[in-house]
C-alpha cells in the first residue's frame, strides 16, 4: 500500500510531468500502430515538457521538446498527405544514402551540443544528453517520413533516457520512458510485420 501511495504522492505533486507522460504514452501507443493521431498527442506532450526539462536542468531536452512541438504539426500533415497524389503516406525503409547523411548530422549535433550544454555549471549529463538530443531528432525525422529504422534509434535513446530520468528524479517520466522502450520494440516489431504484408500482397 505504502508503494501505491507514494506514487499517488508523486502524481499530485508533479501534475505537469504526469499529464505529459500520459499523452505521451498515448502518443507512442498510436505511433505503433501506423496512427496519425498519435502527432496529436505528441503535440500535448511535448508542450508541458518543455517547462518540465527547464527546471530540472536538461536543456537539451528542453530544446528538444520545443524543436518536437514543431515536427509534430509537420509529421501530422506528412502521414496523412505525404503519400502520393496527396495520400497517406506508407511504411519504407530510408535509403542508405539518407540514412548516412542523417547519422552523420546527428553526430555532429551530439559534438556540438555537448559543448555547448557542458559550459552551464548546472546541466545534467551534457554529453548524454547531446547525444540524445542529436539522435532524438534523427529518429523523429525517420518517423515522420515513416521510415521503419526510426524505431531503432529510439531504443538505444530510450535506454539513455531511462538511466538520466531515474538519476535526476523524474520517476514518472522515466517509468515512461521504460514502457517507450517496450512499445519501440512492439513499433519495430509491427511495422516490419505490416510491411511484408504489402509485400506479399503486391506479389
Amino acid at each position: 500500500m505504502w508503494i501505491i501511495e507514494a506514487i499517488s504522492n508523486y502524481v499530485v505533486a508533479n501534475k505537469l510531468e504526469t499529464f505529459a507522460a500520459a499523452t505521451g504514452l498515448v502518443c507512442v501507443w498510436l505511433n505503433t500502430r501506423a496512427n496519425a493521431w498519435g502527432w496529436f498527442f505528441g503535440i500535448l506532450s511535448v508542450t508541458p515538457y518543455i517547462y518540465v526539462f527547464y527546471e530540472s536542468g536538461f536543456y537539451g531536452e528542453m530544446l528538444l521538446h520545443g524543436l518536437y512541438l514543431i515536427l509534430n504539426i509537420f509529421g501530422w500533415y506528412n502521414w496523412l498527405r505525404g503519400g502520393r497524389a496527396g495520400t497517406e503516406l506508407p511504411i519504407s525503409r530510408i535509403p542508405y544514402k539518407e540514412l548516412s547523411v542523417v547519422l552523420s548530422i546527428a553526430a555532429l549535433g551530439t559534438v556540438v551540443s555537448a559543448y555547448i550544454f557542458s559550459q552551464y555549471e548546472d546541466a545534467s549529463f551534457p554529453y548524454l544528453d547531446g547525444f540524445a538530443m542529436s539522435f532524438s531528432l534523427a529518429g523523429q525525422w525517420m518517423l515522420m517520413r515513416k521510415q521503419i529504422e526510426n524505431w531503432i534509434i529510439w531504443i538505444v535513446v530510450d535506454v539513455l533516457y531511462v538511466f538520466m530520468f531515474f538519476q535526476k528524479g523524474l520517476y514518472v517520466t522515466c517509468g515512461l520512458y521504460v514502457i517507450f522502450l517496450a512499445l519501440c520494440i512492439k513499433g519495430l516489431y509491427e511495422w516490419n510485420k505490416s510491411m511484408q504484408v504489402v509485400k506479399k500482397d503486391r506479389h
